[in-house]
């Protein structure tokens, strides 16, 4: 249990709060009608009551905009001594108690999905028929050595009903990959039933799952470490299991909550009903949180059951993650294009394989190699390059304040850019159709940077993705305080605020301090990014990190993320959503000489001002 807490408090202290796992909080109702036979009517009577004692609390606890740590930890404690409570303990999602002999229940947070900073869902929708108009697939002599699916159908899975992104991300899809020759049908939970995924999965060539993903089985008795998928379909029968006597077969596969039709997808499910070489040859990716955990388990079991073992790739998360729905609209724009799986994973901007807001948050491919430097949807004639002309390779740098400059080379027109230093990946700048040019921010030591971009190609029906990865040393000391502030509006102001323990506040109108903060540039066209930063500390005490949403100009809300680090802690905090123009967060504390930053998320309203001592909320820029 603790080692469960001290993660979630991690997770929590990035203010990461948003899984692709989420549960009602009425699972335990009416599930009793249907008894295994496992639980007495003392038993059933004393889980009632303690789910009832625990719902008091959890409720309204997880729908709060301010989470409280120290109440949540305080919370599960009290669970934790009830008597037919097994193990209570906080997830990035929300509350989960598993009751002995019984099942799983969590009180989920009331919180959206949210793509990264760079990802405009708006504006990718603009560029759909822009850009599946230059999709095509071509054949070409030297292309033997790449593996196209032999089956053109595809399946798209979304059972994620609440994520408003995930359903236009997968809608986009399924738009992108008719228009390139193949036969998609997305399928809506109301279409998915059990009968069906027992069967069909053999019928398609690639099949691409939005869905939910989990770790453990909480079926009555259970509590197994193993990576599943669970789809919402459109059963609505009221099922509660699967009955069997073996505890090794496929009795890992469960309905979790009957009345919204939860269906467990995992290894001996796919093995129960699926026989060696039945199923698709060419690609499984699914965005599941922990849906390719456990050095890709499924992964491997998909592997017999495909038809030809050597033209198979599964590509999933290894743990939970708010970064999938963009980055397949990402990898299948690559895979269309003519790259091959693993082609695609070396142009795929840092932030789409690994989050660094979500701790362990990453992106895996099934085989590694042995098919993924084959696999491809489609061959590309076309190549483009990417030439960086600042900063040079391998040369050092005096400051951690960088210009980075360069050309696309080969392409009609640039729809999208990144530029990832390090594990941290921001919108590419472009101030012509070819020509990027923006201030970077580099670290002490070695820093590595890669520019990716996607376009159309010059004179070829074909969208056509390059990059070119540089090297470069930052010969400076490391920054007593370095904060970032980036947000996934274009267009808009956002400004960020380091209030120092003498009450004096860096920001765009006092872009230097007596005690050492910095702020580099005030950012009005949206996307940021903006950093304050202390190269030498000249005062100790208690600094306070904040963020206002200075003018939205027209364009409704905007979510944004700040990272923070000092020589003794790196906490990334987002994302949060500002609502409106003059909506306010206040981020964190930094305690110095110690270095240690404390979450406190405060947002402002009515009757909490967080800014009334401020001078940024009426000021004029």
């Amino acid at each position: 249990m603790f080692d469960r807490i001290s993660k979630f408090t991690r997770y929590l202290l990035t203010g990461i709060l948003g899984c692709v796992c989420f549960l009602g909080c009425d699972i335990i109702e009416d599930l009793f009608d249907k008894k295994d036979g496992e639980l007495s009517e003392e038993e059933i009577a004393q889980i009632r009551e303690d789910h009832a004692v625990i719902d008091l609390t959890a409720r309204e606890v997880v729908s709060k905009h301010v989470i409280d740590t120290a109440q949540m930890l305080a919370l599960i404690e009290e669970y934790n001594q009830l008597e037919s409570v097994e193990e209570a303990w906080l997830e990035p999602s929300g509350i989960f108690v598993m009751f002995r002999n019984y099942g799983l229940t969590v009180w989920a947070y009331e919180q959206e999905f949210i793509d990264p900073p760079f990802f405009d869902i708006n504006e990718i929708k603009k560029q759909v028929d822009a850009m599946v108009a230059q999709i095509a697939v071509n054949t070409r002599a030297d292309a033997a050595d790449k593996v196209l699916p032999e089956n053109k159908k595809v399946a798209i899975f979304r059972s994620l009903d609440n994520h408003r992104n995930c359903i236009l991300m997968m809608e986009i899809l399924e738009e992108i990959l008719d228009k390139s020759g193949y036969d998609a049908t997305l399928y809506v939970p109301e279409e998915i039933t059990v009968d069906f995924l027992k069967t069909a999965l053999k019928d398609y060539g690639t099949i691409i799952v939005a869905a939910h993903g989990f770790t453990s089985d909480p079926s009555p008795g259970h509590n197994v470490k193993t990576p599943y998928i669970w789809i919402q379909t459109g059963e609505s029968k009221p099922i509660w299991r699967e009955k069997s006597t073996n505890r090794d077969d496929y009795t890992h596969f469960r309905l979790l909550n009957a009345e919204s039709g939860n269906v467990y997808i995992s290894d001996e499910f796919i093995n129960h009903y699926y026989e060696n070489g039945s199923m698709s040859n060419t690609l499984f990716y699914t965005l599941s949180c922990w849906g390719g955990s456990h050095d890709m388990k499924l992964g491997k079991v998909l592997k017999k059951k495909r038809k030809i073992e050597e033209k198979g790739v599964t590509i999933g998360y290894t743990k939970d993650n708010n970064i999938g729905h963009a980055t397949a609209w990402y990898l299948f724009n690559s895979l269309l294009s003519g790259y091959t799986v693993e082609e695609t994973y070396d142009i795929l901007p840092s932030e789409c394989i690994t989050n660094v807001s979500c701790t362990g948050a990453k992106l895996v491919c099934y085989p590694e190699t042995e098919t993924a430097e084959n696999i491809s949807l489609a061959y590309n004639t076309a190549s483009g390059s990417v030439n960086i002309t600042n900063p040079i390779h391998e040369w050092r740098y005096p400051t951690r304040l960088i210009t980075l400059s360069g050309t696309c080379i080969g392409f009609d027109k640039i729809i999208t850019g990144s530029v990832s230093i390090g594990e941290l990946t921001v919108p590419l700048n472009f101030v012509s159709d070819s020509t990027f040019s923006q201030n970077i921010i580099i670290n002490s030591g070695i820093n590595d940077i890669k520019v990716v971009c996607n376009g159309n190609a010059k004179g070829a029906p074909l969208c056509i993705t390059a990059k070119q990865e540089i090297q470069v040393r930052g010969d400076f000391p490391p920054l007593s305080l370095f904060t970032e502030m980036r947000w996934n509006t274009n267009g808009t102001d956002v400004d960020l605020h380091l209030v120092g323990p003498d009450g004096t506040d860096c920001y765009y109108k006092r872009k230097e301090t007596s005690w050492g903060g910095y702020l580099d540039v005030d950012n009005r066209q949206g996307y940021g990014p903006e950093h304050i930063t202390i190269p030498a500390l000249s005062l100790n005490g208690v600094y306070t990190l904040y963020v206002h949403y200075y003018n939205s100009n027209g364009r409704g809300r905007s979510d944004v993320w700040v990272d923070v680090s000092t020589p003794a802690d790196i906490v990334a905090f987002g994302p949060h959503t500002l609502s409106y123009t003059g909506d306010q967060w206040q981020v964190c504390t930094i305690d110095f000489p110690s270095g240690k930053i404390s979450y406190t998320g405060l947002r402002s309203g009515e009757n909490n001002d967080i800014f009334k001592n401020l001078p940024a909320k009426k000021d004029e820029k």
